[in-house]
């Protein structure tokens, strides 16, 4: 019995096989006639466009206008990259090695000119210094070559004050850099109480009185600062040099502060305590003072450069605490507006050298030189065609004339600060009331500032 029922189950699982297989063969059959038909008839499907892809950003730095974007492999574009910082960075060292190359030239002029100074020469060196050397850009090298020639040199130091003067009175900055750094060394000097390099600084700064570099209310707080108290027989035989170079202009300007330090050197003459050498001296010097100090003008006439009304006076005083030595400016920097700068130092020479002005005026002379070639070569032009020309040549004139007299006026008051500033300080130097009403008459004040005086 067990057996007939395995037999009979073995039988139902192949007639359902056989029927499944059966069953498989006829769908697929239909599936084929379906398919025909369907080639037979296409559906039409609109299919939307897949989007286009977002360019990478080197395909956008490579895609050239009206071109196709070209693929660079890596290696060649690192390559490119390099390149290209590699022209950078020779482009930045060739011109830093440009403008090292122009600071050595220049400071090699500065170094030549201070060297060959002298009366005779100081005119034409002056003119090659303007051409050949930036002096707002190396004004600090300028400074400490003139500084330092002074020091080493006190018999050229009127010379050398007479540099200073043309260039103060075009650069007002390094005349101002001149007189802080020589008021600083004098103050150094004087706390080392090293009398040579302090006698030599005061003379400096004598000569720079002189040209109107600096106030003469600074070589009487010199004199005051060497002379009161106990003075030693150093500091006496400073003041007595000093004031004997600047005796003539200071009893122009104040001769009550002259007889005050001449009062002093009396009665320190008259103690006793000093040795018989600086005595001599002062002495001397008390000599000098019935003359007038005739044997020692101020300026000579060779050396006269600047005229009154270009003057630059620097009212600085020796206890001003503002007072900066900037060191920075001696030595090299990299200028990163190199080329900006020399354009306008190019500019400023020109126009203190008035090279514009000469072209002009050579330039007008050649039309001149033409026009007189013209009328000589016809005589025959008529007297209807001379007119035009002489009233255009009147109306150039005229225009010239016009751009003459332009007149600029300063609405920023430094004239006035400046002249208040130069009352205090001829106030403030004056010993008695005759003398402050002396100085003060015999000051400039422009028409409508009489108020000031009030």
């Amino acid at each position: 019995m067990a057996v007939q029922e395995i037999s009979r189950h073995v039988d139902e699982i192949k007639d359902l096989t056989a029927s499944t297989f059966q069953q498989e063969q006829e769908d697929g059959s239909e599936d084929e006639e379906e398919g025909e038909i369907e080639e037979e008839k296409p559906r039409v499907v609109e299919v939307a466009a897949p989007p286009k892809a977002k360019p990478t950003k080197l395909e956008e730095k490579k895609r050239l206008p009206g071109s196709v974007a070209a693929y660079v492999p890596p290696a060649k574009r690192r390559r490119m990259q390099e390149e290209a910082q590699q022209q950078q960075d020779d482009t930045a060292v060739a011109l830093l090695k440009r403008q090292q190359d122009t600071w050595i030239e220049q400071q090699r002029v500065i170094h030549g000119t201070v060297n060959r100074l002298n009366a005779t020469t100081i005119k034409p060196l002056i003119q090659e210094l303007f051409q050949k050397v930036n002096l707002v850009r190396l004004r600090g090298v300028f400074c400490k070559s003139t500084l330092a020639a002074a020091l080493s040199s006190p018999k050229y130091s009127n010379v050398y004050a007479a540099l200073i003067s043309v260039v103060n009175s075009k650069l007002p900055e390094v005349g101002e850099l001149v007189v802080a750094r020589s008021i600083l060394a004098f103050r150094r000097h004087y706390q080392r109480r090293e009398k040579g390099q302090c006698q030599a600084v005061c003379i400096f700064l004598a000569h720079l009185f002189h040209q109107a570099v600096v106030h003469e209310l600074l070589v009487l707080q010199i004199l005051s600062v060497l002379l009161d108290g106990n003075p030693t027989e150093d500091s006496v035989e400073v003041a007595v040099e000093l004031l004997q170079t600047t005796g003539q202009a200071l009893l122009e300007v104040s001769p009550a502060g002259v007889r005050a330090c001449l009062e002093r050197l009396r009665a320190l003459l008259h103690e006793g305590q000093l040795n018989k050498r600086v005595e001599y001296k002062m002495e001397q010097l008390l000599k000098l003072r019935k003359t007038g100090f005739r044997e020692f003008p101020p300026v000579p006439e060779e050396l006269d450069l600047v005229e009154r009304d270009d003057q630059i006076t620097h009212e600085t005083s020796l206890d001003d605490e503002d007072l900066q030595k900037e060191e920075e400016l001696d030595v090299f920097h990299e200028d990163p507006q190199f080329e900006e700068n020399e354009k306008e130092w190019t500019a400023i020479r020109a126009e203190i050298l008035g090279e514009g002005e000469s072209s002009s005026d050579d330039d007008n002379e050649d039309d001149g030189d033409s026009s007189t070639g013209s009328d000589g070569g016809s005589d025959n032009e008529s007297e209807a065609s001379e007119v035009p020309d002489q009233e255009l040549a009147a109306a150039t004139t005229n225009d010239r004339k016009s751009t003459e007299l332009t007149v600029v006026h300063d609405l920023t008051e430094q004239d006035l600060v400046h002249l208040r500033r130069t009352i205090y300080l001829t106030i403030m130097s004056s010993a008695t009331f005759e003398e402050c009403a002396h100085k003060l008459a015999k000051i400039e004040i422009p028409p409508g500032r009489e108020m000031e005086l009030i």
